[in-house]
C-alpha cells in the first residue's frame, strides 16, 4: 500500500514463484487458489460490479461451486477460491482449464486469460484502481475458505491427484455475502 499511497498502481501475484528472476509461468512454484477476473463498466460484459456479482451467483448455483471470495476491483470483480493446500502447476492447470470451460458453458463472461494464467496479477484490496483517470478503492468482501478440492467438485479432473484432505480446526464461513454486493444478492 506504500506504492499506492505514492500514486502507483499496485497488484499482487496470485501464485508463488521459485525465484525473483521473473514472473512467468515457467517460474511458478505453486498456487493456493483459483481465480476469475470479471470485467464490468462501459464497453464491458456487465454494466457494473453488482451485475457481475449476480452473474457469478447464477454461475455458482448452476455449477455447484461455493461462492468465492469477491474483490471489487474498482470496476468489476476478482474472485478467489482459496485452497487448503497449495497445488503445483501440473495439478493446478487442468483444474483452471476446467473452470474456464465451465464459465464458457454457463455463460459467465470472464477475462479468459486470467483464469488459466498461473502468473496472473490482480488488484490488491486496500489499494486504488486508477484506470481511465478514476480513483476507485479496491475492496474485499467477507473472507471464505479455504476450500478442500472436494468442495470444488465441478472443476476436479480425472487422472489428476487430489491432495489429502486437511482436517484442521478452522471452520470458515461458506454463506457470507460480500458487503459491496449485498443488494445484488
Amino acid at each position: 500500500t506504500t506504492q499506492d499511497a505514492l500514486g502507483f498502481t499496485s497488484y499482487h501475484a496470485c501464485a508463488a514463484f521459485k525465484n525473483s528472476e521473473n514472473r512467468k509461468q515457467n517460474n511458478v512454484l505453486c498456487a493456493q487458489a483459483f481465480w476469475l477476473d470479471i470485467d464490468a463498466g462501459e464497453g464491458k460484459p456487465y454494466a457494473d460490479a453488482a451485475d457481475a456479482y449476480r452473474a457469478l451467483l447464477r454461475f455458482c448455483n448452476a455449477t455447484g461451486l461455493p461462492l468465492p471470495l469477491c474483490v471489487s476491483s474498482g470496476l468489476g470483480l476478482h474472485t478467489y477460491w482459496p485452497l487448503v493446500e497449495a497445488l503445483d502447476p501440473a495439478e493446478w492447470q487442468p483444474r483452471a482449464e476446467r473452470l474456464h470451460q465451465l464459465c464458457e458453458q454457463h455463460g459467465l463472461l470472464i477475462d479468459p486469460a486470467r483464469t488459466r494464467d498461473l502468473s496472473s496479477i490482480l488488484r490488491t484490496p486496500g489499494t486504488h484502481n486508477r484506470k481511465h483517470g478514476g480513483f476507485a478503492l479496491v475492496t474485499c468482501g467477507d473472507l471464505v475458505g479455504p476450500f478442500e478440492l472436494d468442495e470444488l467438485g465441478a472443476i476436479n479432473v480425472q487422472g489428476v491427484r487430489v491432495p489429502p484432505v486437511w482436517r484442521g480446526s478452522i471452520q470458515p464461513s461458506r454463506t457470507s455475502v460480500p458487503r459491496d454486493f449485498a443488494a445484488a444478492a
